[in-house]
């Protein structure tokens, strides 16, 4: 994605709490020199790489601390000071593709990403045993179609599933101009307290095969 497609697609959100996947050490860059960015998003938390699992937080509101994990899956865990709340936990991760290179190629092997899920649901769970607001959002390499899903998303709510319209895929095969996702796998689960009111994935052309997930949520009882 060229440096001001990406620029412009990050600013056209403000003010928002966006998560990065894949983000590269070159795009890093990108994002903390731009003073657009630094005027809409203050407050960030880079983890770059030059593999798969390069991860990014980016807030218009305060974080008040950040853990970046490299477990598997890497993730980067904050609290951030949004509107009204006295503070949302935030996790963004990117779990392991659930396929293994074997003789005649790829083959279908869940096991890394299920455990690594499971890890996962850990650090949700620390947030929503101790009454914090919480949300996932991540490209989970996980369809809606797999048993780690459910056990994924139990007790948590799934914003497409709660507030989306079509099918909300949101992955397409690399180097196509589709206008669609074919796949649902970048999510946002929220734990109790929160509640979707809007999901939809954007697949406007911007040279990436991940369209951009935009959601909205809101506070319980705030109206």
């Amino acid at each position: 994605m060229p440096a001001d497609t990406l620029i412009a697609a990050l600013a056209d959100r403000a003010p928002a709490i966006i998560a990065l996947q894949e983000l590269s050490p070159e795009r890093a860059v990108i994002i903390s020199g731009s003073d657009v960015l630094r005027g809409l998003f203050p407050h960030q938390v880079l983890r770059p790489s030059g593999e798969w699992d390069g991860l990014g937080l980016l807030s218009s509101w305060p974080i008040e601390g950040s853990v970046v994990a490299d477990s598997d899956p890497p993730h980067i865990a904050a609290t951030v000071r949004a509107p009204g709340m006295s503070g949302l936990d935030v996790v963004v991760a990117h779990a392991p593709p659930p396929l293994a290179l074997g003789p005649l190629g790829p083959t279908y092997a869940p096991s890394r990403r299920d455990e690594a899920l499971t890890e996962l649901r850990s650090v949700i769970d620390e947030s929503v045993a101790e009454g914090r607001p919480v949300v996932l959002l991540g490209d989970l390499n996980l369809t809606d179609r797999e048993i780690a899903y459910d056990e994924l998303v139990d007790g948590l709510v799934d914003s497409y599933r709660a507030a989306g319209t079509g099918f909300g895929h949101t992955w397409r095969p690399p180097y196509t101009e589709l206008p669609f996702g074919l796949l649902r796998i970048d999510m946002v689960l929220t734990g109790p307290g929160l509640a979707p009111v809007r999901s939809e994935p954007d697949c406007a052309s911007r040279g990436a095969d991940h369209c951009i997930l935009d959601v909205e949520l809101a506070v319980e009882g705030d109206g």
